[in-house]
């Protein structure tokens, strides 16, 4: 039976005490379990976190705002995507320089809006492009 070193507690414990890593299983851990539920245990054990909380944590790393500031902007909109009017899967729009929500989009609009990187200039010439780009017709006439 081979033992092992536990660099928090220096206690010499079996090697089926610390886990094995994850991308090669044959290397273990340096942390024993018991140390590791001590420092980690808490935090790791998902069964106690209901989907609520897991919202409102996401909600304020994400965007600082909590469930209720998200709900309200819901009823602001109606329920409906800010752009198309969808009320199919929103998510949150917001500007990635200052993190700051802009409002709920649906996900095409949202990744339409990223595709162009937030940018005034290339939306506008989208928008131009759209309008007065000449047709070309490649079909063959029977």
């Amino acid at each position: 039976m081979t033992k092992q070193k536990c660099r928090v507690c220096k206690k010499i414990r079996p090697i089926e005490k610390f886990g094995r890593r994850y991308k090669d299983k044959e290397q273990r851990f340096t942390i024993c379990q018991y140390c590791n539920y001590e420092i980690y245990g808490k935090r790791w054990n998902k069964k106690h976190i209901t989907p609520e909380t897991r919202r409102g944590k996401k909600l304020r790393n994400r965007y600082g705002m909590t469930p209720d500031d998200h709900d309200r902007l819901w009823k602001l909109q109606e329920g409906k995507c800010a752009i198309c009017g969808s009320d199919y899967d929103l998510v949150i729009d917001h500007d990635h320089a200052t993190n700051v929500v802009r409002g709920l989009l649906c996900r095409p609009c949202n990744m339409g809006l990223g595709a162009f990187r937030d940018s005034l200039h290339l939306l506008e010439n989208a928008k131009e492009y759209i309008f007065s780009a000449p047709i070309f017709d490649f079909r063959k006439a029977t």
